[in-house]
This record gives structure tokens, sequence and C-alpha cells, in this order.
């Protein structure tokens, strides 16, 4: 019989300056109709009114918890620790939790035992919004080559403690669920919003090429095996049969630098989600800042040739 005394959730929000957002994040879990064992983590934050904040949650009785700054997945590692509720979700400080996803998520593992973890579509706000179609499985072939699993997935504890948790330095969600699908576990996806994610500042696709690529050298390293394996999973793979055709030719594209392969391939999955139309203001904003930056080092360029000297 269930004890209705434990919580069934364990909420973790890592929290680097994050002050202004951050209250949103916790009032959406405790909206939640669902009991959850909510723990903040303050990652080394530096800022003075959200050191404020913290102290103001920690005095209602918010558990805060303070490490030095090591990142998000060192972040969270630290909450998993702290905590014991059987499920395990990480949300952002900067994001919330639509009503009753955790409860809806809950209860999907609760049907279904051999499930490792379950996760919704995302409702984007912000810079733009709109809805976002994510992966229907964890596809242990698709997930080499793009993420389409949320952040704020919710996973058995059970299954995420052999793994080591968050344990990549760089998009450290991505590499769980390829260690998740190393060990053959099976993850779904509910059709329901589960997450409202804020584009802004540094989201608003603002992160570099050359970043990614960077991402992509560690998670060939730490899951060598799942990438060996490509040929045999893509015979078994459930994505949509455009990926399936598309993103191994991009990967091999000659002449075609790295990072137009991976924009590509991240339009090729807006096209097969059907999401271009939501995901369009994004691109293009990705795009008008990347031909800003190239313009920017053509005029240094041009000046530092016209100096004396130069």
């Amino acid at each position: 019989m269930k004890d209705s005394t434990q919580p069934r959730v364990a909420v973790l929000i890592p929290c680097f300056d994050d002050g202004a957002t951050i209250l949103e994040a916790i009032e959406s879990v405790e909206s939640q109709g669902e009991s959850c064992e909510v723990v903040v983590i303050d990652d080394g934050s530096r800022d003075e009114p959200t050191l404020a904040l913290l102290e103001e949650l920690a005095g209602r009785g918010v558990r805060v918890l303070r490490q030095e700054n090591a990142g998000p997945g060192a972040a969270r590692n630290r909450g998993l620790e702290a905590t014991s509720a059987p499920y395990v979700l990480a949300l952002d400080a900067d994001d919330r939790l639509p009503a009753g996803a955790v409860m809806a998520l809950a209860d999907t593992l609760d049907a279904d035992p051999s499930l490792a973890l379950a996760w919704g579509d995302v409702e984007v706000f912000g810079d733009w919004a709109g809805p976002m179609r994510k992966a229907d499985t964890l596809d242990p072939w698709l997930i080499t080559y793009i993420n389409e699993i949320p952040i704020a997935a919710l996973v058995r504890r059970q299954e995420l403690v052999p793994v080591g948790g968050w344990r990549a330095r760089r998009c450290e969600d991505w590499s769980l669920w390829m260690s998740l699908a190393e060990r053959g576990t099976r993850g779904v996806r509910i059709p329901k919003a589960t997450l409202e994610y804020r584009v802004h500042g540094e989201r608003n696709g603002s992160r570099d090429f050359a970043d990614l690529l960077r991402v992509n050298d560690e998670l060939r390293r730490l899951h060598q095996g799942l990438y060996r394996r490509r040929r045999a999973t893509w015979r078994t793979s459930d994505a949509p049969l455009l990926l399936r055709l598309t993103l191994p030719v991009l990967e091999r594209l000659p002449l075609v630098s790295p990072q137009r392969k991976k924009a590509l391939s991240w339009l090729a999955a807006d096209v097969a989600y059907r999401r271009l139309g939501t995901t369009a203001p994004v691109r293009l904003a990705r795009l008008g800042r990347q031909v800003a930056l190239l313009r920017d080092r053509f005029v240094e360029t041009r000046l530092r040739a016209e100096r004396p000297g130069g």
C-alpha cells in the first residue's frame, strides 16, 4: 500500500544568480496539487538580491542548500543526495511547471513500472512563445544526434542513482538520457505540456556552435558504446522517418562546416515534429546574431589592417 505521507516527487532547483525568476519556479511547484520534496541548491550565487531572496525562502521553510559554484549538474546531484522521494524532477530556476504536470508524470510512472522516465511537451514563453512537441520515446539512436527530451523529465531514483545522475560538464541532461538509453531503460512522452520553458538572454539561441561541438565531443567520449551501436539501433528506432533518413546524411555531408550540419539537424527535427512555425523566430534570431558577429569581425579586421603598422 502506498504511503500517502511520503512525497512521490523530489524537485531539484539549482540557482545561480536567478533571483529574478526562481520565485516563479518555486510557486509553480507549490501549486501542483501534489506534495513535493523541494530543494533549492544555491550554486555559488553572488548577486545580492538573489542571496537575499534565498535567505527569505529559507526563513519561510523552503529547503536551501549551498555550495561553491560547480555548475547545474553538480547542483542537481547535491539535491539528489539530499532527497529521498522515489521520483526526481530537475527544474531550472527560470522555468515553471504548468498545473497538473507533476501529478500527470508521476501517475504515468506509477502505471508502468517498466518506465524509467516520463516527460511531456514544452510551452515556450518569454522572448517568443508557442508549443513545442518533444520526442515520443527514449530512442537510443535519436539521442546520439539530437536531444528531444526536456530537462524537466520525471526520472525514477532507482534508475538515476546507478548512472551517477548528471555527470557531464556540458549538456548534462542530454548525457543523462544517453546513460539511461545505454542501460536499455524506457522513457515515454505524455500528450500534455509539462514544462514552461523561458526564452531570454543567453537562452535565446545564443549558445555558439563551437560550444555545441565541444558538447558533442564530450558526449562521444562518455558514451562510446551507444555511438558504436548506431547502425543496430537505427533499425529499431521509432524516430520520425524524416530524421532517420536525414540525420546520418547530414553528419556526413562533405564541404559543409560542422556548425551548419548542426543547424540543419535541428531544422530537420523542427520539420519532423511539425513545429517550424514555433521555432522559426528563435532560428531567425540565431541567424541574425551569427551574421552580426561575422560583420563585426570583418570590420575589426579591416580597421586593424588600416592602422599604421597593422
